[in-house]
């Protein structure tokens, strides 16, 4: 018995918005996918991401990023950083595959944009690194330890 997927619809929808004086965010800073397959078609999405936004403050603080006395970008020490990772796969033997994609940095100013529809058989691999500042020398790379 031949098993009959009626629909299969997944979505990842990843905000993130960086809230951070005096660099702002270009772009909404949308990363959106969804696969949905026909009748008696598959469909998968799987990631895998990470990302972090640490305040901007005063040279001295635990964990602000600042502007240097020659205006280059410092961290302190327990800074968790600026980046936003991705690993991703959107594939569907007959169906309907969509992706918007629109990031961007307000350190390096790199834009990419992506307004895409494929419909039939699709297979899109890929990944994704934005590294606009690197965390302190002392800042933890636990989620819990953030709150």
């Amino acid at each position: 018995m031949k098993l009959k997927i009626v629909a299969s619809v997944a979505i990842i929808i990843l905000m993130f918005i960086l809230i951070t004086a005096p660099a702002y965010a270009l772009t909404k800073q949308i990363w959106a996918a969804s696969v949905e397959a026909f009748p008696g078609e598959t469909g998968d999405l799987s990631s895998s991401f990470s990302a972090a936004s640490g305040p901007f403050g005063e040279e001295g603080d635990s964990d602000n990023w600042y502007f240097d006395d020659n205006g280059k970008i410092a961290v302190n020490e327990e800074y968790v950083g600026e980046y936003f990772v991705i690993e991703q796969v959107a594939a569907t033997s007959g169906g309907i595959t969509r992706r918007h994609i629109d990031v961007s940095s307000p350190h390096s100013h790199a834009y990419l944009f992506e307004d895409m529809t494929v419909v039939g058989k699709a297979e899109i691999r890929e990944s994704f690194e934005m590294n606009n500042i690197a965390p302190g020398s002392s800042a933890t790379s636990d989620w819990w330890d953030l709150f």
